[in-house]
């Protein structure tokens, strides 16, 4: 019979034991990026399927998800720097950092680049006649997100041929605050239809605030006679719809109004909805979700974050799971939701100690 090839290979631990690195032979060269999950043979329980080279005194399991994700936060960066990961996944118990990967696995992390194509997604569903005469203002005061992605949205939608056609040469008349229309700076005219831009819907209720607050001013009331449209980076379709309807409650009846998301969520996509693919059942689901709650409360009780009156801003027993109870997995680069779990944002207290976000949030 012919020789089996075996193949040295040095690993390097996850865990903070030592040794730090460990030598043995594999029967195939593993890639870059590749890896083995390595248990010792009397940590494996009887019957379990571990198959044991019998050369060394390791068993050799399937690959994990989870391990994966840890993998990766500490040596592959793909979401966050790998700096930030260690510090933050460090702070979970060795028992806890299974759950947290795979919910960090699950994190949706947006960059630049793709927020930019998001926005353009978004413009391209709006009605050519709507293209063609309207203003494109951040929804809510100068503070929120909304404002801070017109710019990333105008870069969007730049390279469009449609850009071209009907705003270069236009910018100052295209993107502009909402105030100015109000007052009526130097006289420039007012579009036929108002785009609002923002981030995401979680809830739904802070975009309905925005818009009921909108039409509330008089010195807005242009609005009822406008086209008005919403456009978001994502946003759970029930709550789009909660907000589509606050929408046309307020606009006059000949006008046109919607919500428009670039990437539309289902219930599915709740951190611990058991129509989830991230856990193997409804039972895991729930030991999961019980976890992230109690540390959900314990940080956002000390979490330093205060509202207009000075007091706590959040509610540690209806938004420990992400503002109430939202449970979305979701981070862009300006800023992270509150309605994401806020064991990836919170900055309270665990123990008496500081926790460290791995996501900063601006309140």
């Amino acid at each position: 019979m012919p020789a089996i090839s075996k193949f040295d290979v040095t690993f390097r631990r996850l865990w903070n034991r030592e040794p730090r690195t460990l030598k043995i032979q594999t029967l195939e060269m593993l890639k870059k990026g590749e890896y083995y999950y390595l248990r010792p043979t009397w940590n494996t329980r009887l019957g379990e399927q571990y198959p044991v080279n019998r050369d060394e005194r390791f068993g050799v399991a399937r690959e994990t998800k989870w391990a994966d994700a840890l993998w990766r936060g500490l040596f592959a960066p793909d979401k966050v720097d790998a700096a930030t990961f260690a510090e933050w996944i460090f702070q979970f118990s060795p028992s806890e950092r299974r759950i947290a990967s795979m919910l960090f696995d699950a994190l949706d992390v947006y960059d630049d680049q793709r927020v930019m194509m998001e926005l353009a997604k978004a413009f391209d569903r709006l009605p050519l006649a709507v293209k063609r005469d309207a203003a494109f203002v951040g929804l809510g005061h100068t503070a929120k997100s909304g404002h801070s992605l017109i710019y990333d949205f105008r870069k969007g939608i730049a390279r469009l041929p449609e850009y071209q056609a009907l705003y270069r040469g236009r910018e100052k008349l295209i993107f502009r605050s909402l105030a100015e229309f109000k007052m009526e700076v130097r006289g420039l005219p007012r579009p036929a239809s108002f785009v609002f831009v923002d981030d995401f819907i979680g809830t739904g209720g802070q975009a309905s605030d925005f818009i009921t607050w909108y039409f509330k001013d008089d010195g807005f009331d242009f609005l009822r006679e406008s086209n008005v449209y919403l456009m978001v980076l994502a946003g759970f379709e029930r709550a789009i719809s909660t907000v589509e309807t606050v929408l046309r409650s307020k606009i006059g009846g000949s006008h046109s109004c919607a919500v428009l998301s670039a990437r539309l969520l289902t219930e599915e996509d709740r951190a611990f909805s058991h129509a989830s693919p991230i856990w193997r059942d409804d039972a895991e689901a729930d030991r999961a979700m019980t976890w992230a709650k109690e540390l959900g409360q314990e940080l956002l009780t000390t979490d330093p974050a205060r509202d207009e009156g000075g007091g706590p801003l959040y509610k540690p027993a209806e938004d420990a799971l992400g503002w109430r109870d939202c449970q979305a997995l979701i981070a862009f680069p300006h800023n992270i939701p509150s309605d994401t779990l806020p064991i990836f944002w919170s900055r309270g207290l665990r123990g008496g100690k500081p926790w460290v976000p791995l996501c900063e949030r601006s309140d």
